[in-house]
């Protein structure tokens, strides 16, 4: 097995182990967690303790729970009565696409999903019941650390990321800046798109995003990119353009 492959396997633990969290009931023990995933339990405590320490999982005693719905947004930037006002965006998603659609920011190597609404097409995930996953396994995550480098190199250390590994992910944020666009498959048929929103300082600090069954990539990303725009113009009014936004700390100083 490859370095990056076995890398790419420890990630897909830690995130075995959140969606557990996020599907139970309640605060479940190490001890049923590595049990439920069939992890040594050295190695569900080395992924937990990463979990932890993105916020994206919070400790109850003994037992561990994925952070809930209620916690407070805290993205630089982004402000509670910023989000309200682009709410009604993502039902202007809804009813161009059909589609789930959300509102998402970073808070630490977290994304919330700060506002959705649902689709007919029954597509749901651990996040619908938290508002909260973990930014390395979505598509609005990979979108808004593309403008967020602090974020990213959190992500890797946090992960333990090898340089091959590190270089691989710099490519696919790059690309992201460029193309302006995030793609995740989830479940099989089930694919996430995002796009960013709000130019704010010098880098989007919103991602509006989408969710379900088959779809039309061209099509969506057309209905995407256009309410995004609509947003910022009713927001912000005349800005630059996404393609001429600057990374966050590659900002030039005052």
């Amino acid at each position: 097995m490859t370095v990056s492959r076995r890398r790419t396997s420890v990630i897909d633990k830690a995130l075995a182990l959140l969606t557990e969290l996020q599907v139970a009931e309640g605060a479940v023990r190490l001890t049923e967690l590595s049990r439920k995933t069939g992890l040594a339990k050295s190695t569900t405590h080395r992924m937990l303790s990463a979990l932890l320490a993105s916020g994206v999982v919070t400790r109850v005693g003994s037992c561990y729970q994925a952070s809930g719905r209620g916690d407070t947004v805290n993205a630089p930037g982004v402000h509670a009565t910023l989000l309200r006002g682009l709410a009604p965006f993502t039902g202007d998603v809804l009813i161009r696409t059909g589609l789930t659609a959300s509102l998402a920011v970073l808070q630490g190597t977290s994304v919330v999903f700060a506002h959705r609404v649902h689709g007919h097409d029954g597509v749901w995930s651990p996040s619908d019941e938290t508002g909260k996953e973990c930014a390395y396994g979505t598509a609005a995550g990979h979108l808004l650390m593309a403008y967020d480098h602090a974020a990213a190199r959190h992500i890797i250390d946090m992960f333990g990321l090898e340089p091959d590994e590190t270089a691989v992910l710099h490519h696919d944020l790059a690309r992201i800046r460029q193309e302006r666009f995030a793609r995740k498959q989830r479940q099989p048929g089930v694919t996430c798109l995002a796009v960013p929103m709000l130019g704010v300082h010098g880098y989007p600090r919103v991602a509006l995003t989408i969710k379900g069954k088959n779809i039309n990539q061209e099509r969506v990303l057309h209905q995407l990119r256009w309410i995004a725009s609509s947003a910022d113009r009713k927001i912000l009014g005349p800005m630059r353009p996404l393609g001429a936004i600057r990374p966050r700390d590659v900002r030039r100083s005052a």
